[in-house]
């Protein structure tokens, strides 16, 4: 997808997120180090699709991240970055995106993923649900997993893609009439060589592995009709 189309829609998908300023993930530029005493830093692999709609391919945009600790409550959302957006050269192969999150020790919940995209004359917005428990504590840096987000047909009451409106683009694109499959896997070696030849820091660094739980469908489920 074109740079400019990719600002222009991660823009609006903020707008439809809220007004929270959005956070920028760790290694975005090749100075950057990580201190073994700093805060954790948490991998993962990120790629969307759309078997409903085949012409319309979601981007990821931001990855929302919900901390909640007793009466500290905090909503974030890291930008996703063209440093961490691997475009394979098989054209028929999806972006893998990249994802790096830099927590402060808590329980935190990974909420879901803001997604957009353009095939003109339609603009859409999707989110992915992920739901995923963690635990921050000491620092490090940890794998946790794989996840792929697939747009198909929604079926009943299912939880929607996208939001409704805009009516025509949301539909036509299967956002508001479709739902997520959400699959989380760990896939360890390829994910961490690609990681490791993407950002110098992590050349060196020792990464372990704390794979997130299978996706929740009966809690992302729960939550949709609850908000």
């Amino acid at each position: 997808m074109n740079r400019l189309i990719q600002i222009a829609t991660l823009v609006f998908a903020i707008l439809l997120t809220g007004c929270a300023s959005t956070i920028k993930m760790p290694m975005k530029d090749d100075g950057d180090k990580i201190s073994s005493s700093g805060n954790p830093v948490y991998l993962m692999s990120v790629t969307m699709g759309n078997v409903c709609r085949d012409r319309f391919q979601p981007s990821l945009d931001l990855v929302q991240v919900v901390r909640e600790d007793g009466s500290v409550k905090q909503d974030m959302k890291f930008a996703m970055d063209s440093k961490g957006t691997y475009e394979s050269e098989d054209d028929k192969r999806p972006p893998k995106y990249l994802v790096r999150l830099e927590l402060a020790a808590g329980h935190y919940t990974i909420r879901g993923m803001n997604g957009s995209g353009r095939a003109f004359p339609i603009n859409f917005t999707v989110y992915a649900p992920l739901h995923a428990p963690l635990k921050v504590e000491g620092p490090g840096v940890f794998y946790i997993g794989a996840v792929n987000a697939t747009i198909r047909e929604r079926q009943g009451n299912e939880f929607r893609a996208g939001q409704v409106i805009p009516l025509i683009d949301q539909a036509v694109a299967c956002a508001s009439t479709g739902t997520f499959d959400v699959d989380i896997s760990d896939r360890f070696d390829e994910d961490i060589a690609l990681f490791r030849k993407t950002f110098p820091a992590l050349v060196a660094a020792n990464v372990q592995k704390a794979v997130l739980p299978p996706f929740d469908r009966k809690m992302a489920q729960k939550w949709w009709e609850a908000n």
